[in-house]
């Protein structure tokens, strides 16, 4: 009987332990480390799963876009991204990551950026931006507890 108890009582506290865990980057530069991880492995669900909801919305607005872009057009540029129309008719934030990551290292400024060694982290209030050696600059933002990235210009 103690032993059933005991099992239970570690079964219980290895849950709890477990739900407490954060799932998010709780600070800037622990989400300046899972970006970096992610364009490194080329991980779009990883990378897309960081992005703030205002760089959400912006790949929903753009694939609003292409879902009313005439075909001819559409085709022209699911063949510049090397992908089918389908593919960008119906845009996900991960299929919009894919995109990204995909651009050689010459077109990549978010590989570039994260190729960088950290320099600094400017926060202010619910924004950060991580400076990087290289001169470029990454925004994240505070949505909740987690801090997320900004995907502009990238």
């Amino acid at each position: 009987m103690r032993i059933i108890i005991g099992i239970c009582t570690f079964v219980v506290f290895t849950a709890f332990f477990l739900a407490c865990t954060p799932s998010g980057p709780l600070t800037p530069k622990e989400a300046f480390t899972r970006l970096k991880n992610g364009v490194e492995k080329m991980d779009s669900e990883a990378v897309a799963g960081l992005l703030c909801s205002e760089s959400l919305e912006e790949i929903r607005t753009v694939s609003g876009l292409f879902k009313n872009m005439p075909p001819e057009q559409l085709e022209s540029v699911a063949r510049y991204y090397k992908t089918s129309p389908d593919t960008m008719r119906n845009l996900k934030p991960t299929d919009y990551v894919s995109l990204v990551l995909a651009r050689d290292y010459g077109n990549n400024t978010l590989k570039q950026a994260v190729a960088s060694p950290l320099l600094d982290i400017e926060r202010t209030g619910n924004n950060a931006a991580i400076k990087l050696q290289n001169g470029m600059k990454l925004l994240f933002v505070r949505e909740g507890p987690y801090w997320k990235f900004q995907l502009k210009d990238y």
